[in-house]
């Protein structure tokens, strides 16, 4: 069941891994770490030590509902080993601004040619607080500042928070698909 909240629902959809997979990711962009705060969140690089609660996180079977099966806690190390502790990483921590604790992690990279990737998949305990929505307002101006020229969100058509939250955004759909939404937004 897909909560109509827009804070909801985590993004990204069929599979956990980046769009861009390491193999994929072009040459024209360069990827863009981040470490950036708001008053109640932080997207900052993984370490090692994150990997028990980005299991939490992953091993939900609600986070994973649309996205894929979930994790396992080897699956969770070898995801944070090749996506997150990766050189340039492909996701980041989403932590609680006051605690740093990992409450699930944030997409940022770059996806094609012209335009970066933003998502999140965001622990259960912390929906409906508006944290995918500050999520998506920080990924938006660090794009802005570094000077992206467009961001893609992707999204199963069963996600309806992160449609809604896509098209509170500014983020227009760009690609009809029946397993795989595609919003694109011009910075």
């Amino acid at each position: 069941m897909v909560n109509s909240n827009s804070d909801t629902c985590p993004v990204h959809t069929n599979s956990i891994l980046p769009s861009g997979s390491p193999s994929h990711l072009p040459p024209a962009l360069p990827a863009a770490p981040l470490d950036i705060l708001s008053a109640n969140i932080r997207l900052r690089r993984f370490s090692p030590k994150d990997a028990p609660a980005l299991y939490r996180v992953l091993s939900d079977p609600e986070v994973m509902q649309y996205i894929e099966p979930p994790f396992s806690l080897t699956q969770t190390e070898t995801f944070l080993r090749e996506y997150g502790l990766k050189e340039p990483p492909l996701v980041y921590a989403l932590a609680l601004s006051d605690s740093d604790t990992v409450i699930g992690h944030a997409i940022f990279h770059p996806y094609d040619a012209s335009s970066y990737e933003i998502g999140w998949i965001i622990g259960h305990a912390h929906w409906n607080l508006g944290i995918a929505s500050a999520v998506t307002q920080l990924l938006l101006s660090h794009a802005k500042m570094l000077g992206i020229a467009q961001l893609v969100l992707e999204c199963s058509p069963k996600q309806h928070a992160t449609i809604h939250i896509a098209q509170k955004f500014g983020f227009s759909p760009t690609e009809p698909a029946k397993e795989l939404l595609v919003f694109r937004k011009n910075l």
